[in-house]
């Protein structure tokens, strides 16, 4: 029934022309332990979520807004009207001045190429000398158009919010021609929950379909005679909550009824792409080490849309680079139970070995009925779908 409601919202929306306001708005770049995100908070949102002991961009500036009812967001013309403001941003904690905070140059650097995620922050002499170190090699990289070289993006001028868990008021006021803008917003810096370690499981058959398992209780469960390769990454744990209002704060249905529910966060670079990372795999009173290798992915020829895995050998493919490094694992026979963990432990901060999987084979009847079980809840939510339409049919 609610998608019947919403259709004429979004047909009367078709002519519907936004009201733009000039507004002194919030840059944000929150940093989430993966990358640095980019977002705004208008004059009417007065809530800022940062996570603490990170180093998080804010930047003040007039832009056009305007509040675009159909995705519930509000919208800035940042191509069009773009200013920024000096001053000073002062952090109040309760009643007190805990920290006065002057504009800086920053810049973000994108480790992987710009492929990648900007997940670093760089300032002062640090920002200088990476910049010049890009400039320095910069006829070499043109050279090696197929190496992951670093990049950046800026610079830009703004504040590096970095404070402790906890309730702060920031307060930020400019003059300009004797007359004094202000603009105040409450920050909540929030912790992460735990730490722990999440497995990427890529199918040989469907390498671009991959599906997590984020905890330990979550077992993987292969087809007989199957092969998967394994990428671990190092996870965060947050409140959904905090996490959305952080992220989004031009939406303002961002994170409301979330605050009992949390989500994951995977770091960008995996645990074997960090080198000296070995995998235990323990079956039948056995144990084997296993190193991860880089391989990669070839497309066959003739019509079918095929392709390959394989090791990738750079004598034999030159002037290529790997598609990915993962740990390569061939289901075991059908009742033998594998466990998977890190060789020199992945404990986070939640308790147990975080690294730490069951991987079992199931045979083709075990299989259809897990399956089953999977689909039974959207059954569900079908057949009551099914019974509303009907209802509205025989309304109508």
């Amino acid at each position: 029934m609610v998608l019947f409601l919403l259709l004429p919202v979004i047909a009367g929306a078709e002519g519907f022309v936004p009201r733009v306001e000039r507004q002194i708005v919030f840059g944000v770049a929150p940093f989430d332990g993966r990358m640095h995100h980019a977002s705004f908070l208008p004059e009417s949102r007065s809530d800022m979520f940062l996570v603490a002991n990170t180093d998080n961009p804010v930047t003040v500036l007039l832009s056009d807004v305007y509040y675009w009812p159909i995705t519930a967001e509000y919208r800035a013309d940042f191509q069009g009207v773009h200013i920024p403001l000096g001053g000073n941003l002062l952090v109040f904690r309760g009643n007190e001045l805990y920290r006065e905070l002057e504009q800086v140059e920053y810049i973000y650097v994108y480790p992987r190429g710009p492929a990648g995620e900007p997940s670093q922050l760089l300032t002062g002499e640090e920002m200088i000398n990476f910049i010049q170190e890009v400039l320095d090699t910069f006829e070499e990289r043109l050279a090696n158009p197929h190496r992951n070289w670093a990049t950046f993006q800026g610079p830009f001028r703004g504040f590096i919010v970095n404070l402790p868990e906890g309730k702060y008021r920031l307060l930020f006021s400019v003059e300009n021609e004797g007359q004094i803008f202000s603009m105040e917003k409450n920050l909540r810096v929030f912790s992460p929950l735990g730490h722990g370690i999440a497995y990427q499981i890529i199918p040989a058959e469907r390498w671009t379909v991959s599906s997590n398992s984020e905890t330990p209780h979550q077992r993987i469960y292969l087809r007989p005679g199957s092969v998967i390769y394994l990428k671990l990454f190092p996870t965060i744990l947050y409140n959904r909550a905090y996490y959305e209002r952080m992220v989004a704060p031009h939406r303002p249905l961002a994170g409301m009824g979330l605050e009992n529910s949390s989500i994951w966060v995977h770091e960008e670079i995996a645990l074997e792409e960090r080198g000296h990372n070995f995998l235990v795999i323990e079956a039948a009173g056995r144990s084997t080490l296993l190193q991860s290798q880089d391989f990669l992915i070839r497309q066959t020829e003739g019509s079918a849309l095929g392709y390959i895995i394989m090791e990738h050998d750079p004598m034999l493919f030159p002037g290529t680079r790997p598609t990915f490094t993962a740990y390569r694992i061939s289901a075991p026979p059908p009742g033998v139970g594998v466990t998977l963990r890190l060789a020199d432990g992945g404990t986070g901060t939640l308790g147990r070995d975080q690294s730490l999987r069951h991987l079992r084979s199931l045979e083709p009847r075990n299989l259809s009925l897990s399956l089953l079980a999977l689909a039974f809840p959207l059954i569900l939510v079908l057949v009551r779908f099914g019974a509303g339409f009907l209802e509205y049919r025989k309304l109508k």
